[in-house]
């Protein structure tokens, strides 16, 4: 599922009308701040006067940023020189981070505590992640970011509650005032934009993931069952060092790719696609997307074989895909801290991330979102 740079920034704008999506632009600065400014200077020792001139100043350092420019390189692009809709979620990381290091280097330390100051801090939740546009090879973009809640803050008397914040991200068009290709009275171009949540290191017991196959309903037969399960290895380079044993956002990402191209038929059906039928498979958005990062359930080694699999409602006679996914284990291969099995739990899988995902066909040539889809497609989703 890639996207030519001509059909990309059409994608989105099709896609709202279509699927029934709301596009809402990060959170601005100013909604941000009254949000927030309350239960700032509540929680903060060291606050200044409210009232004063600085207070916006302020407020702006420490819950709002806006990265250095980035470059896309070849290894962020997918086979159209555009980025490869998993690696968004990489460059807000870097720019989160980028954010961490640069307030750990300020002479004058802040009034506020994030989570963002711990640098073992790991994302894992992202929602309302929309693909408006893309950056293309040899481009430049920033990554704009403001802080939508902080649980230190508002649960900072309950000691049971997992730290987390989120922030809202907007990958921008960076224009560079030395280039005179850039039209000044031109809005930078607002590439994706997302609600992405980080949490601080934690020993405390999370709530277990449900599956998409549950059902109020006790009768076997009333259980949604997946269009497609595969079994990937996990390897070593597809762990993040910050949460050992655990399935990281960008993996996450990469394995429901892999699951959704085998569901169209895997690579060199898609190439076909292309060549003999003008077809682009595009991805618009991901919402709801959320990993286990406790280990608390299941303590992953590299070797490891992981389950994951598709549940797809087809929509506009094909022209849109929604992909709910989850990535499981076997009981049997539940593993506890000390690298030990329960075998009390043979019979039951352990969802240890999901997220939904919705994909729009597209025809090349005009760049539209388009309902011709091939029989030979359209029945794979029988």
């Amino acid at each position: 599922m890639r996207c030519s740079p001509v059909a990309k920034p059409l994608v989105f704008a099709f896609s709202l009308l279509l699927i029934g999506d709301v596009y809402q632009p990060c959170v601005s600065f100013q909604a941000t701040t009254s949000i927030l400014r309350s239960t700032y200077l509540k929680a903060s020792t060291n606050s200044i006067e409210t009232g004063s001139s600085s207070l916006q100043t302020q407020l702006e350092e420490e819950i709002s940023f806006v990265s250095r420019p980035m470059p896309l390189y070849i290894e962020d692009t997918d086979a159209y020189g555009v980025m490869y809709n998993g690696n968004y979620i990489k460059s807000y990381e870097r720019a989160l981070y980028e954010f961490h290091t640069k307030r750990k280097k300020r002479e004058k330390k802040g009034s506020f505590v994030l989570v963002l100051d711990d640098s073992d801090f790991h994302l894992t939740r992202c929602t309302s992640h929309k693909f408006k546009s893309s950056p293309t090879l040899g481009s430049r973009y920033v990554i704009k970011g403001a802080l939508v809640n902080n649980s230190k803050f508002e649960n900072s008397n309950n000691d049971d509650e997992l730290l987390e914040e989120t922030w809202s991200l907007e990958m921008i068009e960076y224009k560079d005032p030395g280039k005179k290709k850039y039209d000044d009275n031109k809005p930078a171009t607002v590439y994706n934009t997302a609600l992405v949540t980080i949490t601080a290191p934690t020993t405390k017991k999370s709530e277990c993931i449900s599956s998409f196959n549950n059902s109020d309903d006790d009768k076997e037969e009333k259980r949604r069952l997946p269009m497609l399960t595969k079994v990937f290895t996990i390897h070593r380079d597809e762990f993040d060092v910050h949460m050992p044993g655990v399935v990281p956002l960008s993996t996450t990402l990469s394995l429901f790719e892999r699951t959704r191209s085998d569901s169209l038929g895997g690579p060199y059906q898609l190439r076909r696609m292309q060549e003999e039928d003008n077809l682009l498979w595009v991805v618009t958005s991901l919402d709801d997307l959320q990993i286990d990062d406790t280990g608390n359930k299941c303590v992953l080694q590299p070797g490891d074989e992981l389950h994951v699999s598709m549940y797809c409602t087809v929509k506009r006679k094909g022209m849109i895909i929604v992909c709910d996914q989850e990535i499981w284990v076997r009981g049997d291969t539940q593993k506890n801290i000390n690298g030990g099995v329960n075998s009390d739990n043979d019979d039951d899988s352990i969802v240890l991330a999901k997220g939904t995902c919705t994909i729009c066909a597209i025809d090349s040539i005009r760049g539209r979102p388009t309902s011709n889809i091939p029989e030979r497609v359209k029945a794979l989703f029988q």
